[in-house]
């Protein structure tokens, strides 16, 4: 079994003061190439609840 993966961090993608920032357009795409066949719930959360999550919760901290 040849596991690949990245770690990202997907609130310093979208804080705009990060040196990492990529903006939501640029992050849902990378974030749309993510396959996971052995778990379909993650990769359905990547997919459509990732960025909407991230945005809530750093709502919150502030």
């Amino acid at each position: 079994m040849d596991d690949k993966y990245s770690i990202v961090n997907i609130r310093s993608y979208l804080d705009s003061e990060s040196p990492s920032f990529l903006g939501e357009a640029k992050l849902q795409s990378l974030l749309s190439e993510f396959s996971s066949p052995q778990n379909a719930d993650v990769e359905h959360f990547l997919h459509s609840n990732a960025i909407n999550f991230t945005q809530k919760s750093q709502y919150c901290r502030k």
